[in-house]
């Protein structure tokens, strides 16, 4: 006689004492992230999605299945919570999710409203750090346009120190 879904799913997990986490002994698929997969009516399914069916039921609609415990194999229900896709992505520890969690940019700027510019991209982006940025750039494109300027006067040679130039012209002039 064919096993329930409930008796396949038990005798495929067992709990691990120490974290309270139920471990799938099932199939593990890599290219899933490393969850437990099963199957059930034919489908297959992941185990823990079909561990929220049997002993908590159907997933509310526009919810998905969170591991609050971080273990991809776990398949404890009480381990598990239906939330958007938004908030799985923030709790989990994709770039994106570590980057959304930051409260300061690199240079120790917190982000706040008044001093955070969002991009079209969805990152972030410290206004003080951009002004610190653009003055830089402003300063240095100053530096090269004078140097040009310099250059351009003086036959196309290139001084940084004027006293160099004024020593060359002085070595031209005695021989």
């Amino acid at each position: 006689m064919a096993k329930s879904t409930e008796e396949k799913f038990l005798d495929r997990s067992y709990p691990e004492p120490n974290t309270g986490c139920w471990l799938w002994a099932g199939v593990v698929d890599p290219s899933r992230n490393n969850y437990g997969r099963l199957y059930v009516d034919g489908k297959m399914e992941s185990a823990h999605i079909v561990s929220w069916r049997l002993f908590r039921g159907e997933i509310p609609e526009g919810l998905v299945i969170d591991h609050l415990c971080r273990v991809p194999i776990c398949v404890n229900p009480d381990h598990l919570e239906p939330v958007t896709q938004r908030e799985n992505n923030i709790r989990g520890i994709s770039p994106a999710a570590l980057n959304y969690r930051k409260t300061h940019c690199i240079r120790g700027h917190e982000f706040t409203c008044e001093n955070t510019m969002l991009i079209k991209d969805g990152s972030r982006r410290c206004r003080e750090c951009l002004r610190r940025d653009h003055r830089r750039e402003y300063e240095n494109r100053k530096h090269r346009e004078y140097y040009a300027k310099k250059k351009a006067e003086r036959g196309g040679k290139y001084y940084i120190n004027d006293a160099v130039y004024q020593e060359k012209q002085r070595c031209k002039r005695e021989t």
